[in-house]
């Protein structure tokens, strides 16, 4: 699946523009190794998995790879100062692999849209600092998008929205009174929108062109009864609150996949950083197509860390498990202990046995 992402033409593409790139940085005086690549498909290594020490030795030396990493381009190093794009050192592939994305991944029904940042402390002019009726498709924004003369846009042309709204954007009623009772509720109608504020453990405020108020949904929640006793009573919610919910993990669930599992690592170099970030994408999109196929032939689905690793056994061409084999002549030295010992003082304890004996 990876492969539709990252397919020869993808890899063509960078490993031309990176061996130009690093025949630029040679000719500067730069001083590395450097053995021009062609796409990298069908490595064969004899024995071991991804687990072993040996497999990265095997398969590249640390010099190579710091090497290609300080020197991956995804754009022609020669165009880029002939334009004013400040992504054109990543447009090519950026493009490339959005490209792919859209062929591949069929958007649902209902559509959630965030914000993705990509971490660096590069020198960029589109750098921002961040503290911490559905007969078409329904929209879902956080805060950093809901505007009301956007959703009335998007009305116009067909699409419902709902979201959660900052107080003081142009558009947005005054603020709405509420009282101090948790699942207290108020709202405003301003033509197609509805604007609903509700008390949960702190005020929480929607914008929706397609939700009602109200249609009896409750959620449990502890509250203090009149006596002083604490009870888990059901509270009204109202609509858009339950449907966003319900609908707007996606994003969150993918920045939450990328922060355990990205392969991102520091670097001053924007273009470097996009690129793995390109990657990152590419492997979530993956693993999402992989989950549905799975749900669709009724499939055990596997993790996300599970999927991941066996994708970078794929890549190398090496089996994902493997048992150790013991080569001929091959003597292992334990370490010496004596029965007369304390446990406490044996060199053994807290070993686990050894596979090969």
């Amino acid at each position: 699946i990876f492969e539709y992402f990252y397919d020869i033409e993808v890899l063509t593409l960078v490993c031309v523009f990176t061996n130009k790139g690093a025949a630029r940085n040679l000719a500067k005086g730069r001083k590395f190794s450097w053995t021009e690549h062609a796409t990298i498909h069908g490595n064969q290594l004899p024995t071991g998995n991804i687990f072993s020490l040996h497999t990265p030795v095997a398969f590249m030396s640390r010099d190579q790879f710091l090497a290609i990493l300080a020197n991956v381009q995804m754009s022609d190093p020669e165009e880029g100062h002939q334009t004013e794009d400040p992504l054109h050192r990543v447009r090519p592939l950026m493009e490339m692999i959005g490209t792919r994305c859209r062929a591949l991944c069929h958007p649902r029904q209902h559509l959630a849209v965030d914000e993705r940042m990509v971490l660096t402390k590069a020198r960029l002019s589109i750098k921002q600092y961040m503290k911490a009726k559905p007969t078409n498709y329904i929209v879902y924004t956080d805060n950093f998008y809901t505007s009301p003369v956007l959703f009335k846009h998007l009305r116009q042309q067909g699409f419902d929205t709902c979201g959660t709204y900052r107080q003081g954007r142009v558009g947005v009623p005054p603020p709405l009174n509420m009282p101090s009772p948790k699942s207290s509720i108020r709202w405003i109608r301003d033509g197609e929108l509805l604007f609903v504020k509700w008390m949960d453990t702190r005020e929480v405020s929607m914008c929706s062109t397609i939700h009602p108020v109200y249609a009896g949904d409750s959620v449990q929640c502890w509250q203090k009864s009149p006596d002083g006793k604490v009870q888990n009573v059901a509270v009204p919610r109202p609509t858009a609150v339950t449907e966003y919910n319900k609908y707007m993990g996606g994003v969150d669930t993918s920045d939450q996949i990328f922060g355990t599992h990205s392969i991102h690592r520091k670097t001053k170099r924007s273009s470097t950083t996009m690129f793995q970030h390109l990657v990152d994408i590419a492997v979530t999109n993956s693993f999402v197509i992989h989950k549905d196929q799975c749900v669709t032939m009724r499939r055990k689905q596997k993790t996300r860390q599970n999927f991941q690793e066996e994708l970078a056994a794929h890549l190398l061409g090496i089996p994902f498990h493997d048992e150790p084999h013991k080569k001929p002549g091959e003597k292992l030295l334990p370490v010496p202990c004596s029965n007369e010992q304390a446990k406490s003082e044996r060199a053994s304890m807290g070993r686990r046995r050894c596979k090969l004996c």
